[in-house]
């Protein structure tokens, strides 16, 4: 049967052995035992023979396994994201690595009891990129970003941090005096982001939510289009000219060629065009340049090479090679100026630019759409609180962020849905195009999500 189904899937199979494996050749090596915990099930590592082969299978882990977010940057083409992909999945304990070279994150799932977080983030920064952890993924957690108002020098930081680890459900608490702001972590099954305000202005101060911006300054790409539209005004400034030069005095005089139609300057060994190239391509070559040496020397310094340490070797070999060769001539009192080039430095580092400028504008035109539907989110909740025979005594206007579970919301016509949840009274048309591009609004009755 199984050669029948190797078959119709194409490939060409034939029977060549088969043994039997009888439950006498199945021995065990030591007994499986399953342990009760909280309702979470672990099995003990065990060993069975089957046949001549040993199969040992560890205990189950599904506690320790977690997913993170981390954000990366400095990631410019495909082979960045191999590179990522094939050196962090090599690491033990990670499971799988995803990168996504247009939002410049990378998912990773690994066995927390083997390998941190914060360990991938810095072997990430050690292949010559950002990382910096940006969700908690698999985890039930959630974090709470608090400013908070009335603190002073003295024990306010650990007080906060103490009535508030004391409660069931909060994770951590991290108090910045300076910043006068906290990062909560805490399980939303045993408390929300209200009740641990609440905590903090019983204890005599006033917490407000943080304003959460990170998201859309991720989809940003402003910075790196401004920084490669310098890189490439630069290289223009100066590469233009160069161009001109060469034209001029290699193409029409063929200067090098013929050492008698070379304008010297100076000495004979240092000619008019050999000067002007040197001129223009010396700021080219420290500041149109200066990214990619940045890049590469990351590279470089973690063992590895990419598309930048090429440009790097090139454009400095040139131009090195163009320097020592005038310094040499003129040492030696050469007769006539050597041939250079200098030319290399200007025209490939503005290509090269002009490509990445135009790579991270066309990410940012992306990133723009996802900015827009973001932006759809709703700001603000309305709050209804009912009592126990169903009647609305109040309703207050909060932040979004401030809805936790088991909060009942008011949505009025042509608002927005602040949160997911079910319907509990009431009947409205809810407009789900962003969602599933469906252009007609979908009825919502008691009972639908």
């Amino acid at each position: 049967m199984v050669v029948e189904l190797v078959t119709d899937m194409g490939f060409d199979a034939q029977l060549l052995q088969t043994q039997d494996y009888s439950e006498e050749k199945l021995t065990d090596q030591s007994s499986s035992v399953l342990l009760k915990n909280d309702g979470i099930y672990k099995s003990e590592e065990f060993t069975v023979k089957l046949g001549k082969k040993r199969a040992k299978f560890g205990p189950a882990n599904d506690d320790s396994i977690e997913k993170r977010t981390f954000s990366v940057e400095g990631m410019t083409c495909a082979s960045c994201v191999a590179y990522i992909e094939r050196n962090i999945g090599k690491l033990k304990g990670v499971h799988s690595v995803v990168v996504a070279l247009m939002s410049s994150k990378a998912e990773v799932v690994y066995d927390s009891l083997v390998i941190a977080a914060e360990h991938i983030a810095d072997e990430i920064s050690m292949l010559g990129y950002r990382a910096t952890i940006i969700d908690d993924g698999f985890r039930n957690h959630s974090v709470l970003n608090l400013l908070i108002t009335g603190l002073s020098p003295g024990i306010c930081a650990q007080r906060i941090e103490s009535h508030v680890v004391a409660r069931k459900g909060i994770e951590s608490c991290s108090v910045s005096l300076a910043a006068s702001s906290a990062k909560i972590e805490y399980t939303p099954t045993f408390i929300g982001p209200r009740d641990i305000i609440k905590i903090i202005e019983d204890l005599g101060y006033s917490a407000t939510i943080a304003c959460h911006d990170e998201q859309l300054k991720r989809l940003d790409h402003s910075a790196e289009v401004a920084k490669w539209r310098t890189s490439l005004l630069v290289s223009l400034l100066f590469g233009i000219p160069v161009m001109g030069v060469m034209v001029y005095f290699h193409w029409f005089l063929h200067t090098p060629m013929h050492p008698e139609v070379q304008t010297p300057i100076f000495t004979p060994a240092l000619s008019l065009d050999n000067l002007i190239l040197f001129v223009l391509c010396t700021p080219v070559q420290l500041f149109g340049g200066k990214y990619f040496y940045l890049q590469s020397w990351r590279a470089v310094k973690h063992r590895s090479a990419n598309m930048d340490v090429l440009i790097v070797l090139s454009t400095t070999t040139s131009y090195l090679y163009s320097v020592t060769v005038i310094v040499t001539a003129i040492i030696l009192r050469w007769s006539s100026s050597p041939m250079t080039f200098f030319d290399v430095t200007p025209m490939l580092i503005t290509f090269v630019s002009l490509g990445r400028w135009l790579e991270h504008k066309a990410k940012g035109k992306t990133s723009e759409a996802l900015t827009k539907l973001m932006s759809l989110q709703a700001k603000e909740a309305v709050l209804v609180t009912r009592d126990d025979d169903g009647r609305i005594i109040s309703e207050e206007s909060i932040d979004v962020e401030l809805v936790q579970r088991g909060d009942l919301l008011k949505v009025v016509p042509g608002a927005k849905i602040p949160a997911d949840g079910i319907v509990m009274d009431g009947k409205s048309a809810a407009d789900e195009s962003f969602v599933t591009g469906e252009s007609m609004p979908v009825v919502k009755r008691e009972g639908n999500f």
